[in-house]
């Protein structure tokens, strides 16, 4: 992004090899740095979109929100935010998306929540921090029938799912096997062996279903006792 680049642009011309992750600052180019390791946004995107619009259709919903990031040079996001929106508008005609908004802080979610549409059944949301407060949002208009999918798996976006709260589907990075590809390029980058310029991991599609075998899957390990208890407390919502 234009905010680092300069940074990013001494480190590429100093001795230090780079290994990005996500987003590659404005400037550089594959020559400047080892390779960008990201979740593939397209697929990321397209399994939010699809998860929305079967919820909608399965539970007889119409009039669907967006919530996108507003920074439009980040190109993860961007392309994220643009596969939910086009699964959604030509894989889903029975749906309306009857309002969009863009937000540059996770805190201008709560404040353009509030003039949406009221006839607005379920939200894409771009990630889980936005999401969270988009769920006290609606909280506090009393709206919590609205219906959130959403990107990223942690505990508190976990905790709603599990509770069978507003939140029924999550597309959720793989953080580990980021990391895993990270070292790789690395330490071949360093030993002079050729590497792709862009790797990307694929995101795995999370529901209540399957919460607690793929929280294990994501973070190796086993889900915490208050989610596994949640989600047996709530068999049967929706």
């Amino acid at each position: 992004t234009r905010g680092t680049a300069e940074a990013f642009r001494s480190i590429a011309d100093s001795d230090t090899r780079l290994v990005l992750i996500t987003n590659v600052p404005e400037g550089l180019t594959p020559k400047d740095y080892i390779s960008c390791i990201s979740v593939n946004e397209r697929a990321h995107g397209d399994s939010m979109g699809r998860g929305l619009g079967e919820y909608m259709v399965r539970h007889g919903l119409k009039y669907a929100g967006l919530i996108c990031h507003g920074e439009q040079n980040f190109f993860a996001t961007k392309q994220r935010d643009g596969a939910a929106e086009q699964v959604l508008t030509e894989e889903y005609p029975e749906i309306r998306v009857c309002g969009k908004v863009n937000f540059l802080t996770e805190v201008d979610v709560y404040r353009k929540l509030i003039g949406m549409y009221p006839e607005i059944q379920a939200l894409y949301v771009s990630w889980d921090g936005p999401a969270l407060e988009v769920i006290k949002a609606l909280t506090e208009l009393e709206r919590t029938d609205i219906a959130i999918v959403t990107g990223d798996l942690d505990y508190a976006i976990a905790m709603q799912m599990a509770q069978g709260g507003m939140v029924k589907m999550i597309s959720a990075q793989c953080p580990y096997e980021q990391g895993e590809a990270i070292a790789m390029v690395a330490a071949n980058g360093l030993l002079g062996k050729a590497v792709p310029s862009f790797i990307e991991v694929e995101p795995i599609s999370i529901d209540r279903e399957n919460l607690l075998k793929n929280w294990k899957a994501i973070f190796k390990e086993d889900p915490p006792a208050a989610l596994r208890n949640a989600i047996n407390r709530s068999v049967g919502a929706l």
